[in-house]
């Protein structure tokens, strides 16, 4: 806080319970302070800085649309679980790199009844033990490819194996 109060510039209201209203007009050092007895408390600093401390829960209730614009950085810390229930579209867009990581636990990406995309100029897929694919079909809907293996390769089949093609080189 840059608290700085100099007599008579600074004017303080206290209720009989403790709470306060503070205005300071201390020249160079000017706040707004609104404290509840709880510890709860709302100031506002001379450049404009704001400052919240919530003691409890805190609840936010808009009827309408909310905007809000960030022209500097966003850091969010939750030190619990964080859910998001949107009920119409999601978007989540950046200019530049986007991760999406869980440090300790598994990440899963669901269209419960929809079509699930990842796109990309190149798609790296890196996992580093096993990799499983799995589904009733899958295909490959790219007109011609190559798959280039940098090492041995095994093809374990344990059910029938069938081939179709319209010309098959071994080389």
């Amino acid at each position: 806080s840059p608290y700085g109060a100099k007599y008579p510039f600074n004017h303080v209201y206290e209720s009989e319970s403790g709470h306060l209203i503070e205005i300071d007009d201390t020249p160079s050092k000017e706040r707004l302070h609104w404290y509840h007895r709880s510890g709860t408390f709302t100031e506002f600093h001379p450049k404009g800085i704001r400052t919240d401390r919530t003691m409890g829960h805190h609840y936010n209730i808009v009827t309408g649309n909310e905007e809000t614009y960030i022209r500097g950085a966003e850091k969010k810390a939750v030190s619990l679980a964080s859910i998001q229930n949107i009920g119409g579209k999601a978007e989540f867009v950046s200019g530049k790199d986007m991760k999406i990581m869980s440090e300790a636990g598994n990440l899963t990406i669901a269209a419960e009844t929809g079509i699930t995309t990842i796109t990309g100029n190149q798609v790296f897929i890196d996992a580093k033990n096993v990799l499983t694919l799995k589904g009733v079909k899958i295909v490959r809907d790219d007109g011609g490819s190559t798959d280039a293996i940098g090492g041995d390769y095994d093809n374990i089949v344990e059910g029938k194996a069938a081939f179709k093609a319209g010309k098959l080189d071994f080389a």
